[in-house]
């Protein structure tokens, strides 16, 4: 779990995503930072990817919000942020600590935020490694989707098996 209490970040994201850093208290900084932070980012390019390199090779610790391969978009699919963790560790950054999904982390704040126990919380999601991965290793009912990056055939090899399988989200509407 990460608990170290951080105030000055590089932020790989969209503008969007900075704001809510800043939002919740962080200064976002590009010249000395504690840490870079990679979150998905639809404006990536490479200057921030320069940016976030040095910054890395400096001293920064290096800090992830999940590990998706794959976003679901209109079209198909997008690359999401597991892919550019694989470009980062191509040039000798690996192992970022991940503070969402699908490591504790992310669930404790989650229900400590929302002021709910466990047991009232069911993880939906359409990735088996991330999403059914942290209801499963955090004892919380998973519900898989097929709209997204895994199918039905993905659940003969996975470590990590949802409570209940739906088509899409629009099945759960009561």
């Amino acid at each position: 779990m990460y608990e170290k209490k951080l105030k000055k970040v590089y932020v790989v994201g969209t503008p969007s995503v900075c704001e809510e850093f800043e939002h919740n208290g962080f200064i976002v900084d590009n010249k000395n930072p504690e840490a870079v932070v990679l979150t998905y980012d639809t404006t990536f390019n490479y200057q921030k990817w320069e940016r976030a390199h040095t910054l890395l090779n400096n001293g920064a610790q290096f800090i992830a919000t999940h590990p998706d391969i794959l976003c679901p978009v209109e079209e198909g699919f997008a690359p999401d942020l597991g892919c550019l963790l694989a470009a980062f560790k191509a040039g000798g950054h690996s192992n970022p600590t991940i503070i969402g999904k699908p490591y504790s982390t992310m669930i404790e704040t989650l229900l400590e935020k929302l002021d709910i126990k466990a047991e009232e919380a069911v993880i939906i999601g359409d990735r088996l490694y991330t999403d059914i991965r942290l209801g499963v290793e955090n004892k919380l009912p998973s519900i898989l989707t097929l709209t997204g990056e895994s199918q039905l055939t993905d659940l003969l090899d996975s470590t990590w098996q949802p409570s209940a399988i739906i088509h899409s989200v629009k099945n759960l509407i009561l």
